[in-house]
């Protein structure tokens, strides 16, 4: 599988050059010098509720050398969850039906949020990324790794909105955009993972965050399809990545399957596990994931 370079998304795959080359998950800025990325139709905020914005506003243009970690625009909490209507929990293991739920429905929004076991802690950074397979269960291509270093895919139908540092606020704190109508057919499954950044340099793991929850809302209404907690004993450990879910592609319908996966090696690991080659397989990935 041919690489990822950090610093021109729209040419990191070099089709003269057969080398395999690793992607690059680590702090990187990919926008250095650059103005940081809008989301292309972005959605609407909820009335008199905002999120705050992560410890410093997102300036213009970075500059070269900073941050550590390219800069997605945290935006205000975006979507409603139906009025007073109490979400629609799932549990792990269970199924649902996109469509026989919302037959209407075409274009959705992952949604996560956490937030912080101790406000005088360390802030904990928290991502949100996505692995489009096929039907070996791997990535086609590197561009199908969805995360904060590769925020658009498929001409646009995914498109990753946001990516906090802190949790801080209410709302969800990363969303990602997905037009089903625009998923490539060969893609079958769509994983939804969660990751602590740079595990073994700042020794955070998911006992250091609380309140984990992923849900699934009609962009076009938005109104909340369901809602899922992963069962916090899961998250217990030495873990850093959690699969939380598939989305599964069953001819033109869509259903997703609740689950919680834990490794304790990062988000590296998982990429490995669906066909991608990382740069500097994190340390974490000695961890002895029977352990967990």
């Amino acid at each position: 599988m041919d690489d990822m370079e950090n610093d021109d998304l729209s040419n990191f795959r070099e089709d003269d050059d057969d080398r395999i080359k690793p992607i690059d998950i680590g702090g990187d800025p990919l926008y250095a010098g650059n103005p940081v990325p809008q989301p292309e139709n972005p959605l609407p905020p909820l009335p008199e509720e905002t999120r705050e914005v992560a410890e410093n506003p997102v300036p213009e243009d970075i500059p070269a050398g900073e941050p550590e970690k390219p800069f997605l625009q945290d935006e205000p909490a975006p979507l409603a969850t139906g009025g007073d209507r109490e979400p629609f929990y799932i549990k792990a293991g269970e199924y649902i039906d996109l469509v026989e739920k919302v037959p209407t429905l075409k274009r959705i929004v992952i949604g996560a949020g956490w937030d912080q076991l101790s406000p005088e802690a360390d802030l904990v950074d928290v991502d949100l990324s996505l692995f489009l397979c096929d039907k070996t269960d791997k990535t086609r291509i590197d561009e199908d790794f969805i995360f904060y270093n590769n925020p658009k895919a498929c001409d646009g139908a995914v498109r990753h909105l946001s990516d906090s540092r802190t949790g801080a606020g209410a709302g969800d704190d990363e969303e990602v955009f997905l037009d089903l109508n625009g998923v490539p057919f060969d893609v079958i499954k769509i994983v939804c993972v969660l990751s602590i950044y740079d595990p073994e340099i700042k020794g955070h793991n998911f006992n250091m965050v609380k309140n984990i929850y992923m849900r699934i809302v009609n962009k076009d209404d938005g109104e909340e399809v369901f809602r899922y907690a992963p069962p916090e004993d899961k998250l217990k450990g030495a873990s850093t990545a959690v699969v939380l879910g598939t989305l599964i592609r069953e001819g033109p319908r869509w259903i997703y399957e609740a689950a919680a996966e834990v490794t304790g090696a990062g988000l590296a690991k998982v990429a490995t596990d669906y066909g991608l080659i990382i740069k500097e397989l994190q340390s974490t990935l000695d961890v002895d994931d029977d352990a967990l």
